[in-house]
């Protein structure tokens, strides 16, 4: 069964991960970045959103997949950090439709995303590395830094501290808040919006955001394909 479901409302392709906890494996992440490539492959008007489904929107690594695949989890994670570059340099407007928890590369995962909507009701946002004995790369600290604000960033990565959605909304995390039932709604009106944007200036605009954070992303996972520290 497909863990990934594309549908298109308009120029905005929704993406609908559907696997349980969403973690992130060598299938997902492969499966993340080409549907990704797939829905922005175009020249014309262009959107994603990506939501998951019942409590969570990711809750970061398959842990049991990566102790399973030992040599194959390198590569996931290198993957992963490309994935996250993708996003950040995707030349269309992307949205996080934010139905459930978001935990550790699914609470980074999030970040990667240029607007972000939370679940009110129910859900967390978290950074758990400290707790959990998972360094940030380079990358990922780059990323975090360049999508938080400051204080955020700081507390949210030394204190492995749990953020609720007003939580989130006030320290900047996430950009709207709305009920369970209108939270995929209106995250697809914010990238319908969007969607009519100039792509090229688009893609240019997030260069000039986001690419030194990219290309410590790119980095990172190099090192760690190589079997180095990233």
């Amino acid at each position: 069964m497909a863990l990934l479901h594309t549908e298109s409302i308009g120029d905005v392709t929704v993406l609908t991960w559907d696997d349980g906890e969403n973690r992130f494996r060598a299938d997902s992440v492969a499966a993340l970045r080409a549907a990704l490539a797939a829905a922005t492959g175009s020249d014309g008007p262009a959107a994603v959103v990506l939501v998951g489904t019942g409590k969570y929107w990711s809750n970061g690594l398959d842990l049991e997949w990566m102790g399973l695949h030992p040599d194959e989890a390198p590569l996931m994670l290198a993957e992963l950090q490309r994935l996250f570059a993708d996003l950040l340099r995707c030349p269309a407007v992307t949205v996080a439709a934010v139905n459930g928890h978001a935990f550790a590369a699914g609470a980074m995962a999030a970040c990667a995303f240029d607007q972000r909507v939370m679940r009110s009701d129910r859900g967390w946002w978290c950074l758990p590395e400290g707790e959990l004995g998972l360094p940030f790369s380079d990358g990922m600290a780059a990323m975090l830094q360049a999508a938080l604000p400051a204080h955020t960033a700081r507390q949210a990565m030394l204190t492995a501290a749990r953020y609720d959605a007003d939580a989130a909304l006030r320290g900047g995390i996430v950009d709207h808040i709305a009920p369970e039932a209108e939270v995929l709604d209106l995250a697809v009106d914010l990238a319908t919006r969007a969607a009519g944007l100039n792509r090229k200036v688009t893609a240019r605009t997030k260069e000039q955001l986001h690419g030194p954070a990219v290309e410590a992303l790119l980095r990172s996972a190099a090192l760690v394909e190589a079997g180095e520290p990233g």
